[in-house]
């Protein structure tokens, strides 16, 4: 008779699985006691490169914080940013991601040929309608003053066969189109990039990590502006690599491509080009005599090498024959096109109205200025709440 080994071995498979439960139970156990060991000792992090963003450090507790939900906002807020081995596990979690096939994060698509391409966001109406309400008004009291509209596309619309399949990247060019139609209807000239950018070669125009333009596609969009500005463009530009280890925003919002090192080019005319002065009058008139500020290249983002990043005014100054003066109304898609414009104006009063907190009709009629540009990316001027506000100043 043949013996019965079932039951035997049923009790065996029984006693190896609560044996394996709780050496998983134990391991889980040291990696909460680790967690909370190293959540004690370590310092909490003001800044992380990675994602190039400033962390939440901790709430301040007040019956007022406590009262409209602040307080626990905050500190949900904290206890993430400040979790020890947070980017490991941000990279570990967005593998994960990219093998179960997903190719969107926090807003980024990773698209073909190794681009990363921010989703275009529309903006609210209520907030749309007030700022071309009071850029239309401001074209319309300053009728003797040009003005100018650069509203430049972003990678998602000129690269858009990049995209994964079925991705939804909302209807940039609807709403470039309508925003046109209303500073046309207000007078403003219209700088429109997109035909020329189309029949470009478009993977030179835009970074693969980065939300912004390449300094090939400012100098593509500045060549595509001369005429609307009246320019006759006199010098001739080189490219000069000065940075082959960039990784940009898009990296650092999606957790995608972290590794991914491009280069930045700078654009540099030839000797019978003028020389500008710039100067940050929000630095007690701190004066370079170069747009690009070289130790930035040993930061996070580099792409604030050009003037240092975003500043609230900066003034450029140029001993050009002609005495003309432009105001730039921007965001920081200007910051690698304002060289190529430098040689052409002998003042250039740069705006930015996220950061900007003064009256700017004073400063026009201060700085007598004859005309301005408003320089934005789609996705930045869909978003912006700040340029009705300033324009909007008695």
């Amino acid at each position: 008779m043949r013996p019965n080994y079932s039951n035997k071995h049923k009790g065996l498979g029984k006693r190896n699985t609560k044996k394996f439960m709780r050496m998983m139970g134990m391991f889980f156990v040291v990696i909460l006691i680790v967690l909370f060991v190293a959540r004690i000792i370590k310092k909490d992090s003001e800044y992380s490169a990675m994602e190039n963003r400033v962390l939440q450090g901790k709430a301040e507790l007040t019956v007022d914080s406590v009262m409209n939900g602040q307080y626990e906002s905050q500190t949900e807020t904290y206890i993430s940013d400040q979790f020890p081995l947070r980017n490991a596990w941000i990279r570990v979690k967005t593998s994960a991601d990219i093998l179960m096939g997903k190719r969107e994060e926090n807003g980024v698509f990773l698209g073909k040929s190794g681009f990363l391409l921010e989703d275009f966001e529309n903006a609210d109406d209520k907030k749309e309608n007030e700022k071309m309400d009071a850029l239309t008004t401001f074209a319309s009291e300053h009728p003797d003053m040009k003005q100018y509209f650069l509203l430049a596309p972003t990678a998602v619309n000129v690269l858009d066969e990049k995209l994964p399949a079925f991705a939804d990247a909302g209807e940039e060019n609807a709403y470039m189109d309508q925003v046109f139609s209303k500073t046309q209807s207000a007078g403003i000239t219209n700088i429109d990039l997109r035909e020329t950018f189309e029949k470009a070669d478009k993977e030179s125009l835009y970074y693969k990590t980065d939300h912004h333009w390449t300094t090939a596609g400012a100098y593509l969009a500045f060549q595509n502006s001369c005429s609307a500005l009246g320019i006759t463009a006199n010098y001739p530009y080189e490219p000069y690599l000065i940075s082959n280890t960039f990784n940009g925003s898009l990296a650092s919002k999606s957790g995608m491509r972290t590794t991914k090192k491009e280069n930045i080019y700078a654009y540099l005319p030839d000797d019978t080009c003028p020389e500008s002065l710039v100067v940050y009058p929000e630095e007690d008139d701190a004066k370079r005599n170069s747009f690009y500020h070289m130790d930035k290249l040993e930061e996070k983002d580099k792409y604030t090498i050009f003037f240092g990043g975003n500043h609230s005014l900066m003034k450029i100054e140029t001993p050009t024959e002609d005495n003309k003066k432009i105001l730039v109304l921007k965001d920081s898609y200007a910051n690698c096109f304002l060289p190529f414009l430098a040689p052409y104006y002998r003042h250039i009063i740069v705006v930015d109205p996220r950061y900007y907190d003064g009256n700017l009709q004073t400063l026009i009629d201060e700085e007598q200025v004859q005309e301005i540009l408003y320089l934005y990316s789609a996705n930045t001027f869909s978003l912006d709440t700040s340029l009705a506000g300033i324009l909007s100043q008695g």
